[in-house]
């Protein structure tokens, strides 16, 4: 399928994002934002990932379709002030290297374009199955290490909730 037929085919719109999966076991959803047409006519999508914040190329875009298969579209709540001032944030945050997973993933790029805000669902769920996970295992676990082990999960997991809620 051509860019702009997936574009129309979702009506998508600037600042709109689109949640794609690996197609063979994603577990996390990796989000692309539409950011509308440049002055040729080229579809423009912008995504944060291992390169940094990037516009995204034609080759690149078809290597995402490759392997990855659109899950949800993620509108963007506002009026055409808001849309355009959301699409400025996003090509503020163009070429930056500061991509982390825990700390500054696709996801908390897409709400800081879309709310103003960056934050992760994600990272958060993450943390708190890690911190849970933990709990259970060092309650469970009748061996010492088995305990230090679930201390060490239930830790990091809380670190990362920490650190997570620290960016709001």
């Amino acid at each position: 399928m051509r860019i702009s037929e997936f574009v129309n085919m979702y009506n998508l719109r600037p600042a709109d994002a689109v949640a794609v999966k690996k197609n063979s076991f994603g577990l996390l959803n990796h989000y692309l934002v539409y950011l509308g047409q440049d002055y040729w006519g080229e579809h423009i999508f912008m995504a944060n990932y291992t390169k940094g914040t990037r516009v995204l190329t034609r080759v690149e875009i078809m290597k995402f379709a490759s392997y990855m298969h659109p899950v949800k579209i993620s509108r963007f709540k506002g009026g055409e002030l808001e849309r355009e001032q959301a699409v400025e944030r996003a090509f503020e945050l163009k070429n930056e290297d500061s991509y982390h997973l825990i700390l500054n993933n696709c996801e908390h790029f897409k709400n800081h374009i879309q709310v103003g805000q960056k934050y992760s669902d994600q990272t958060r769920a993450f943390g708190a199955g890690l911190a849970a996970t933990g709990i259970v295992t060092a309650a469970a676990s009748k061996s010492n290490e088995g305990k230090t082990a679930g201390i060490i999960l239930a830790g990091l997991g809380l670190l990362a909730l920490f650190l997570e809620s620290a960016e709001d």
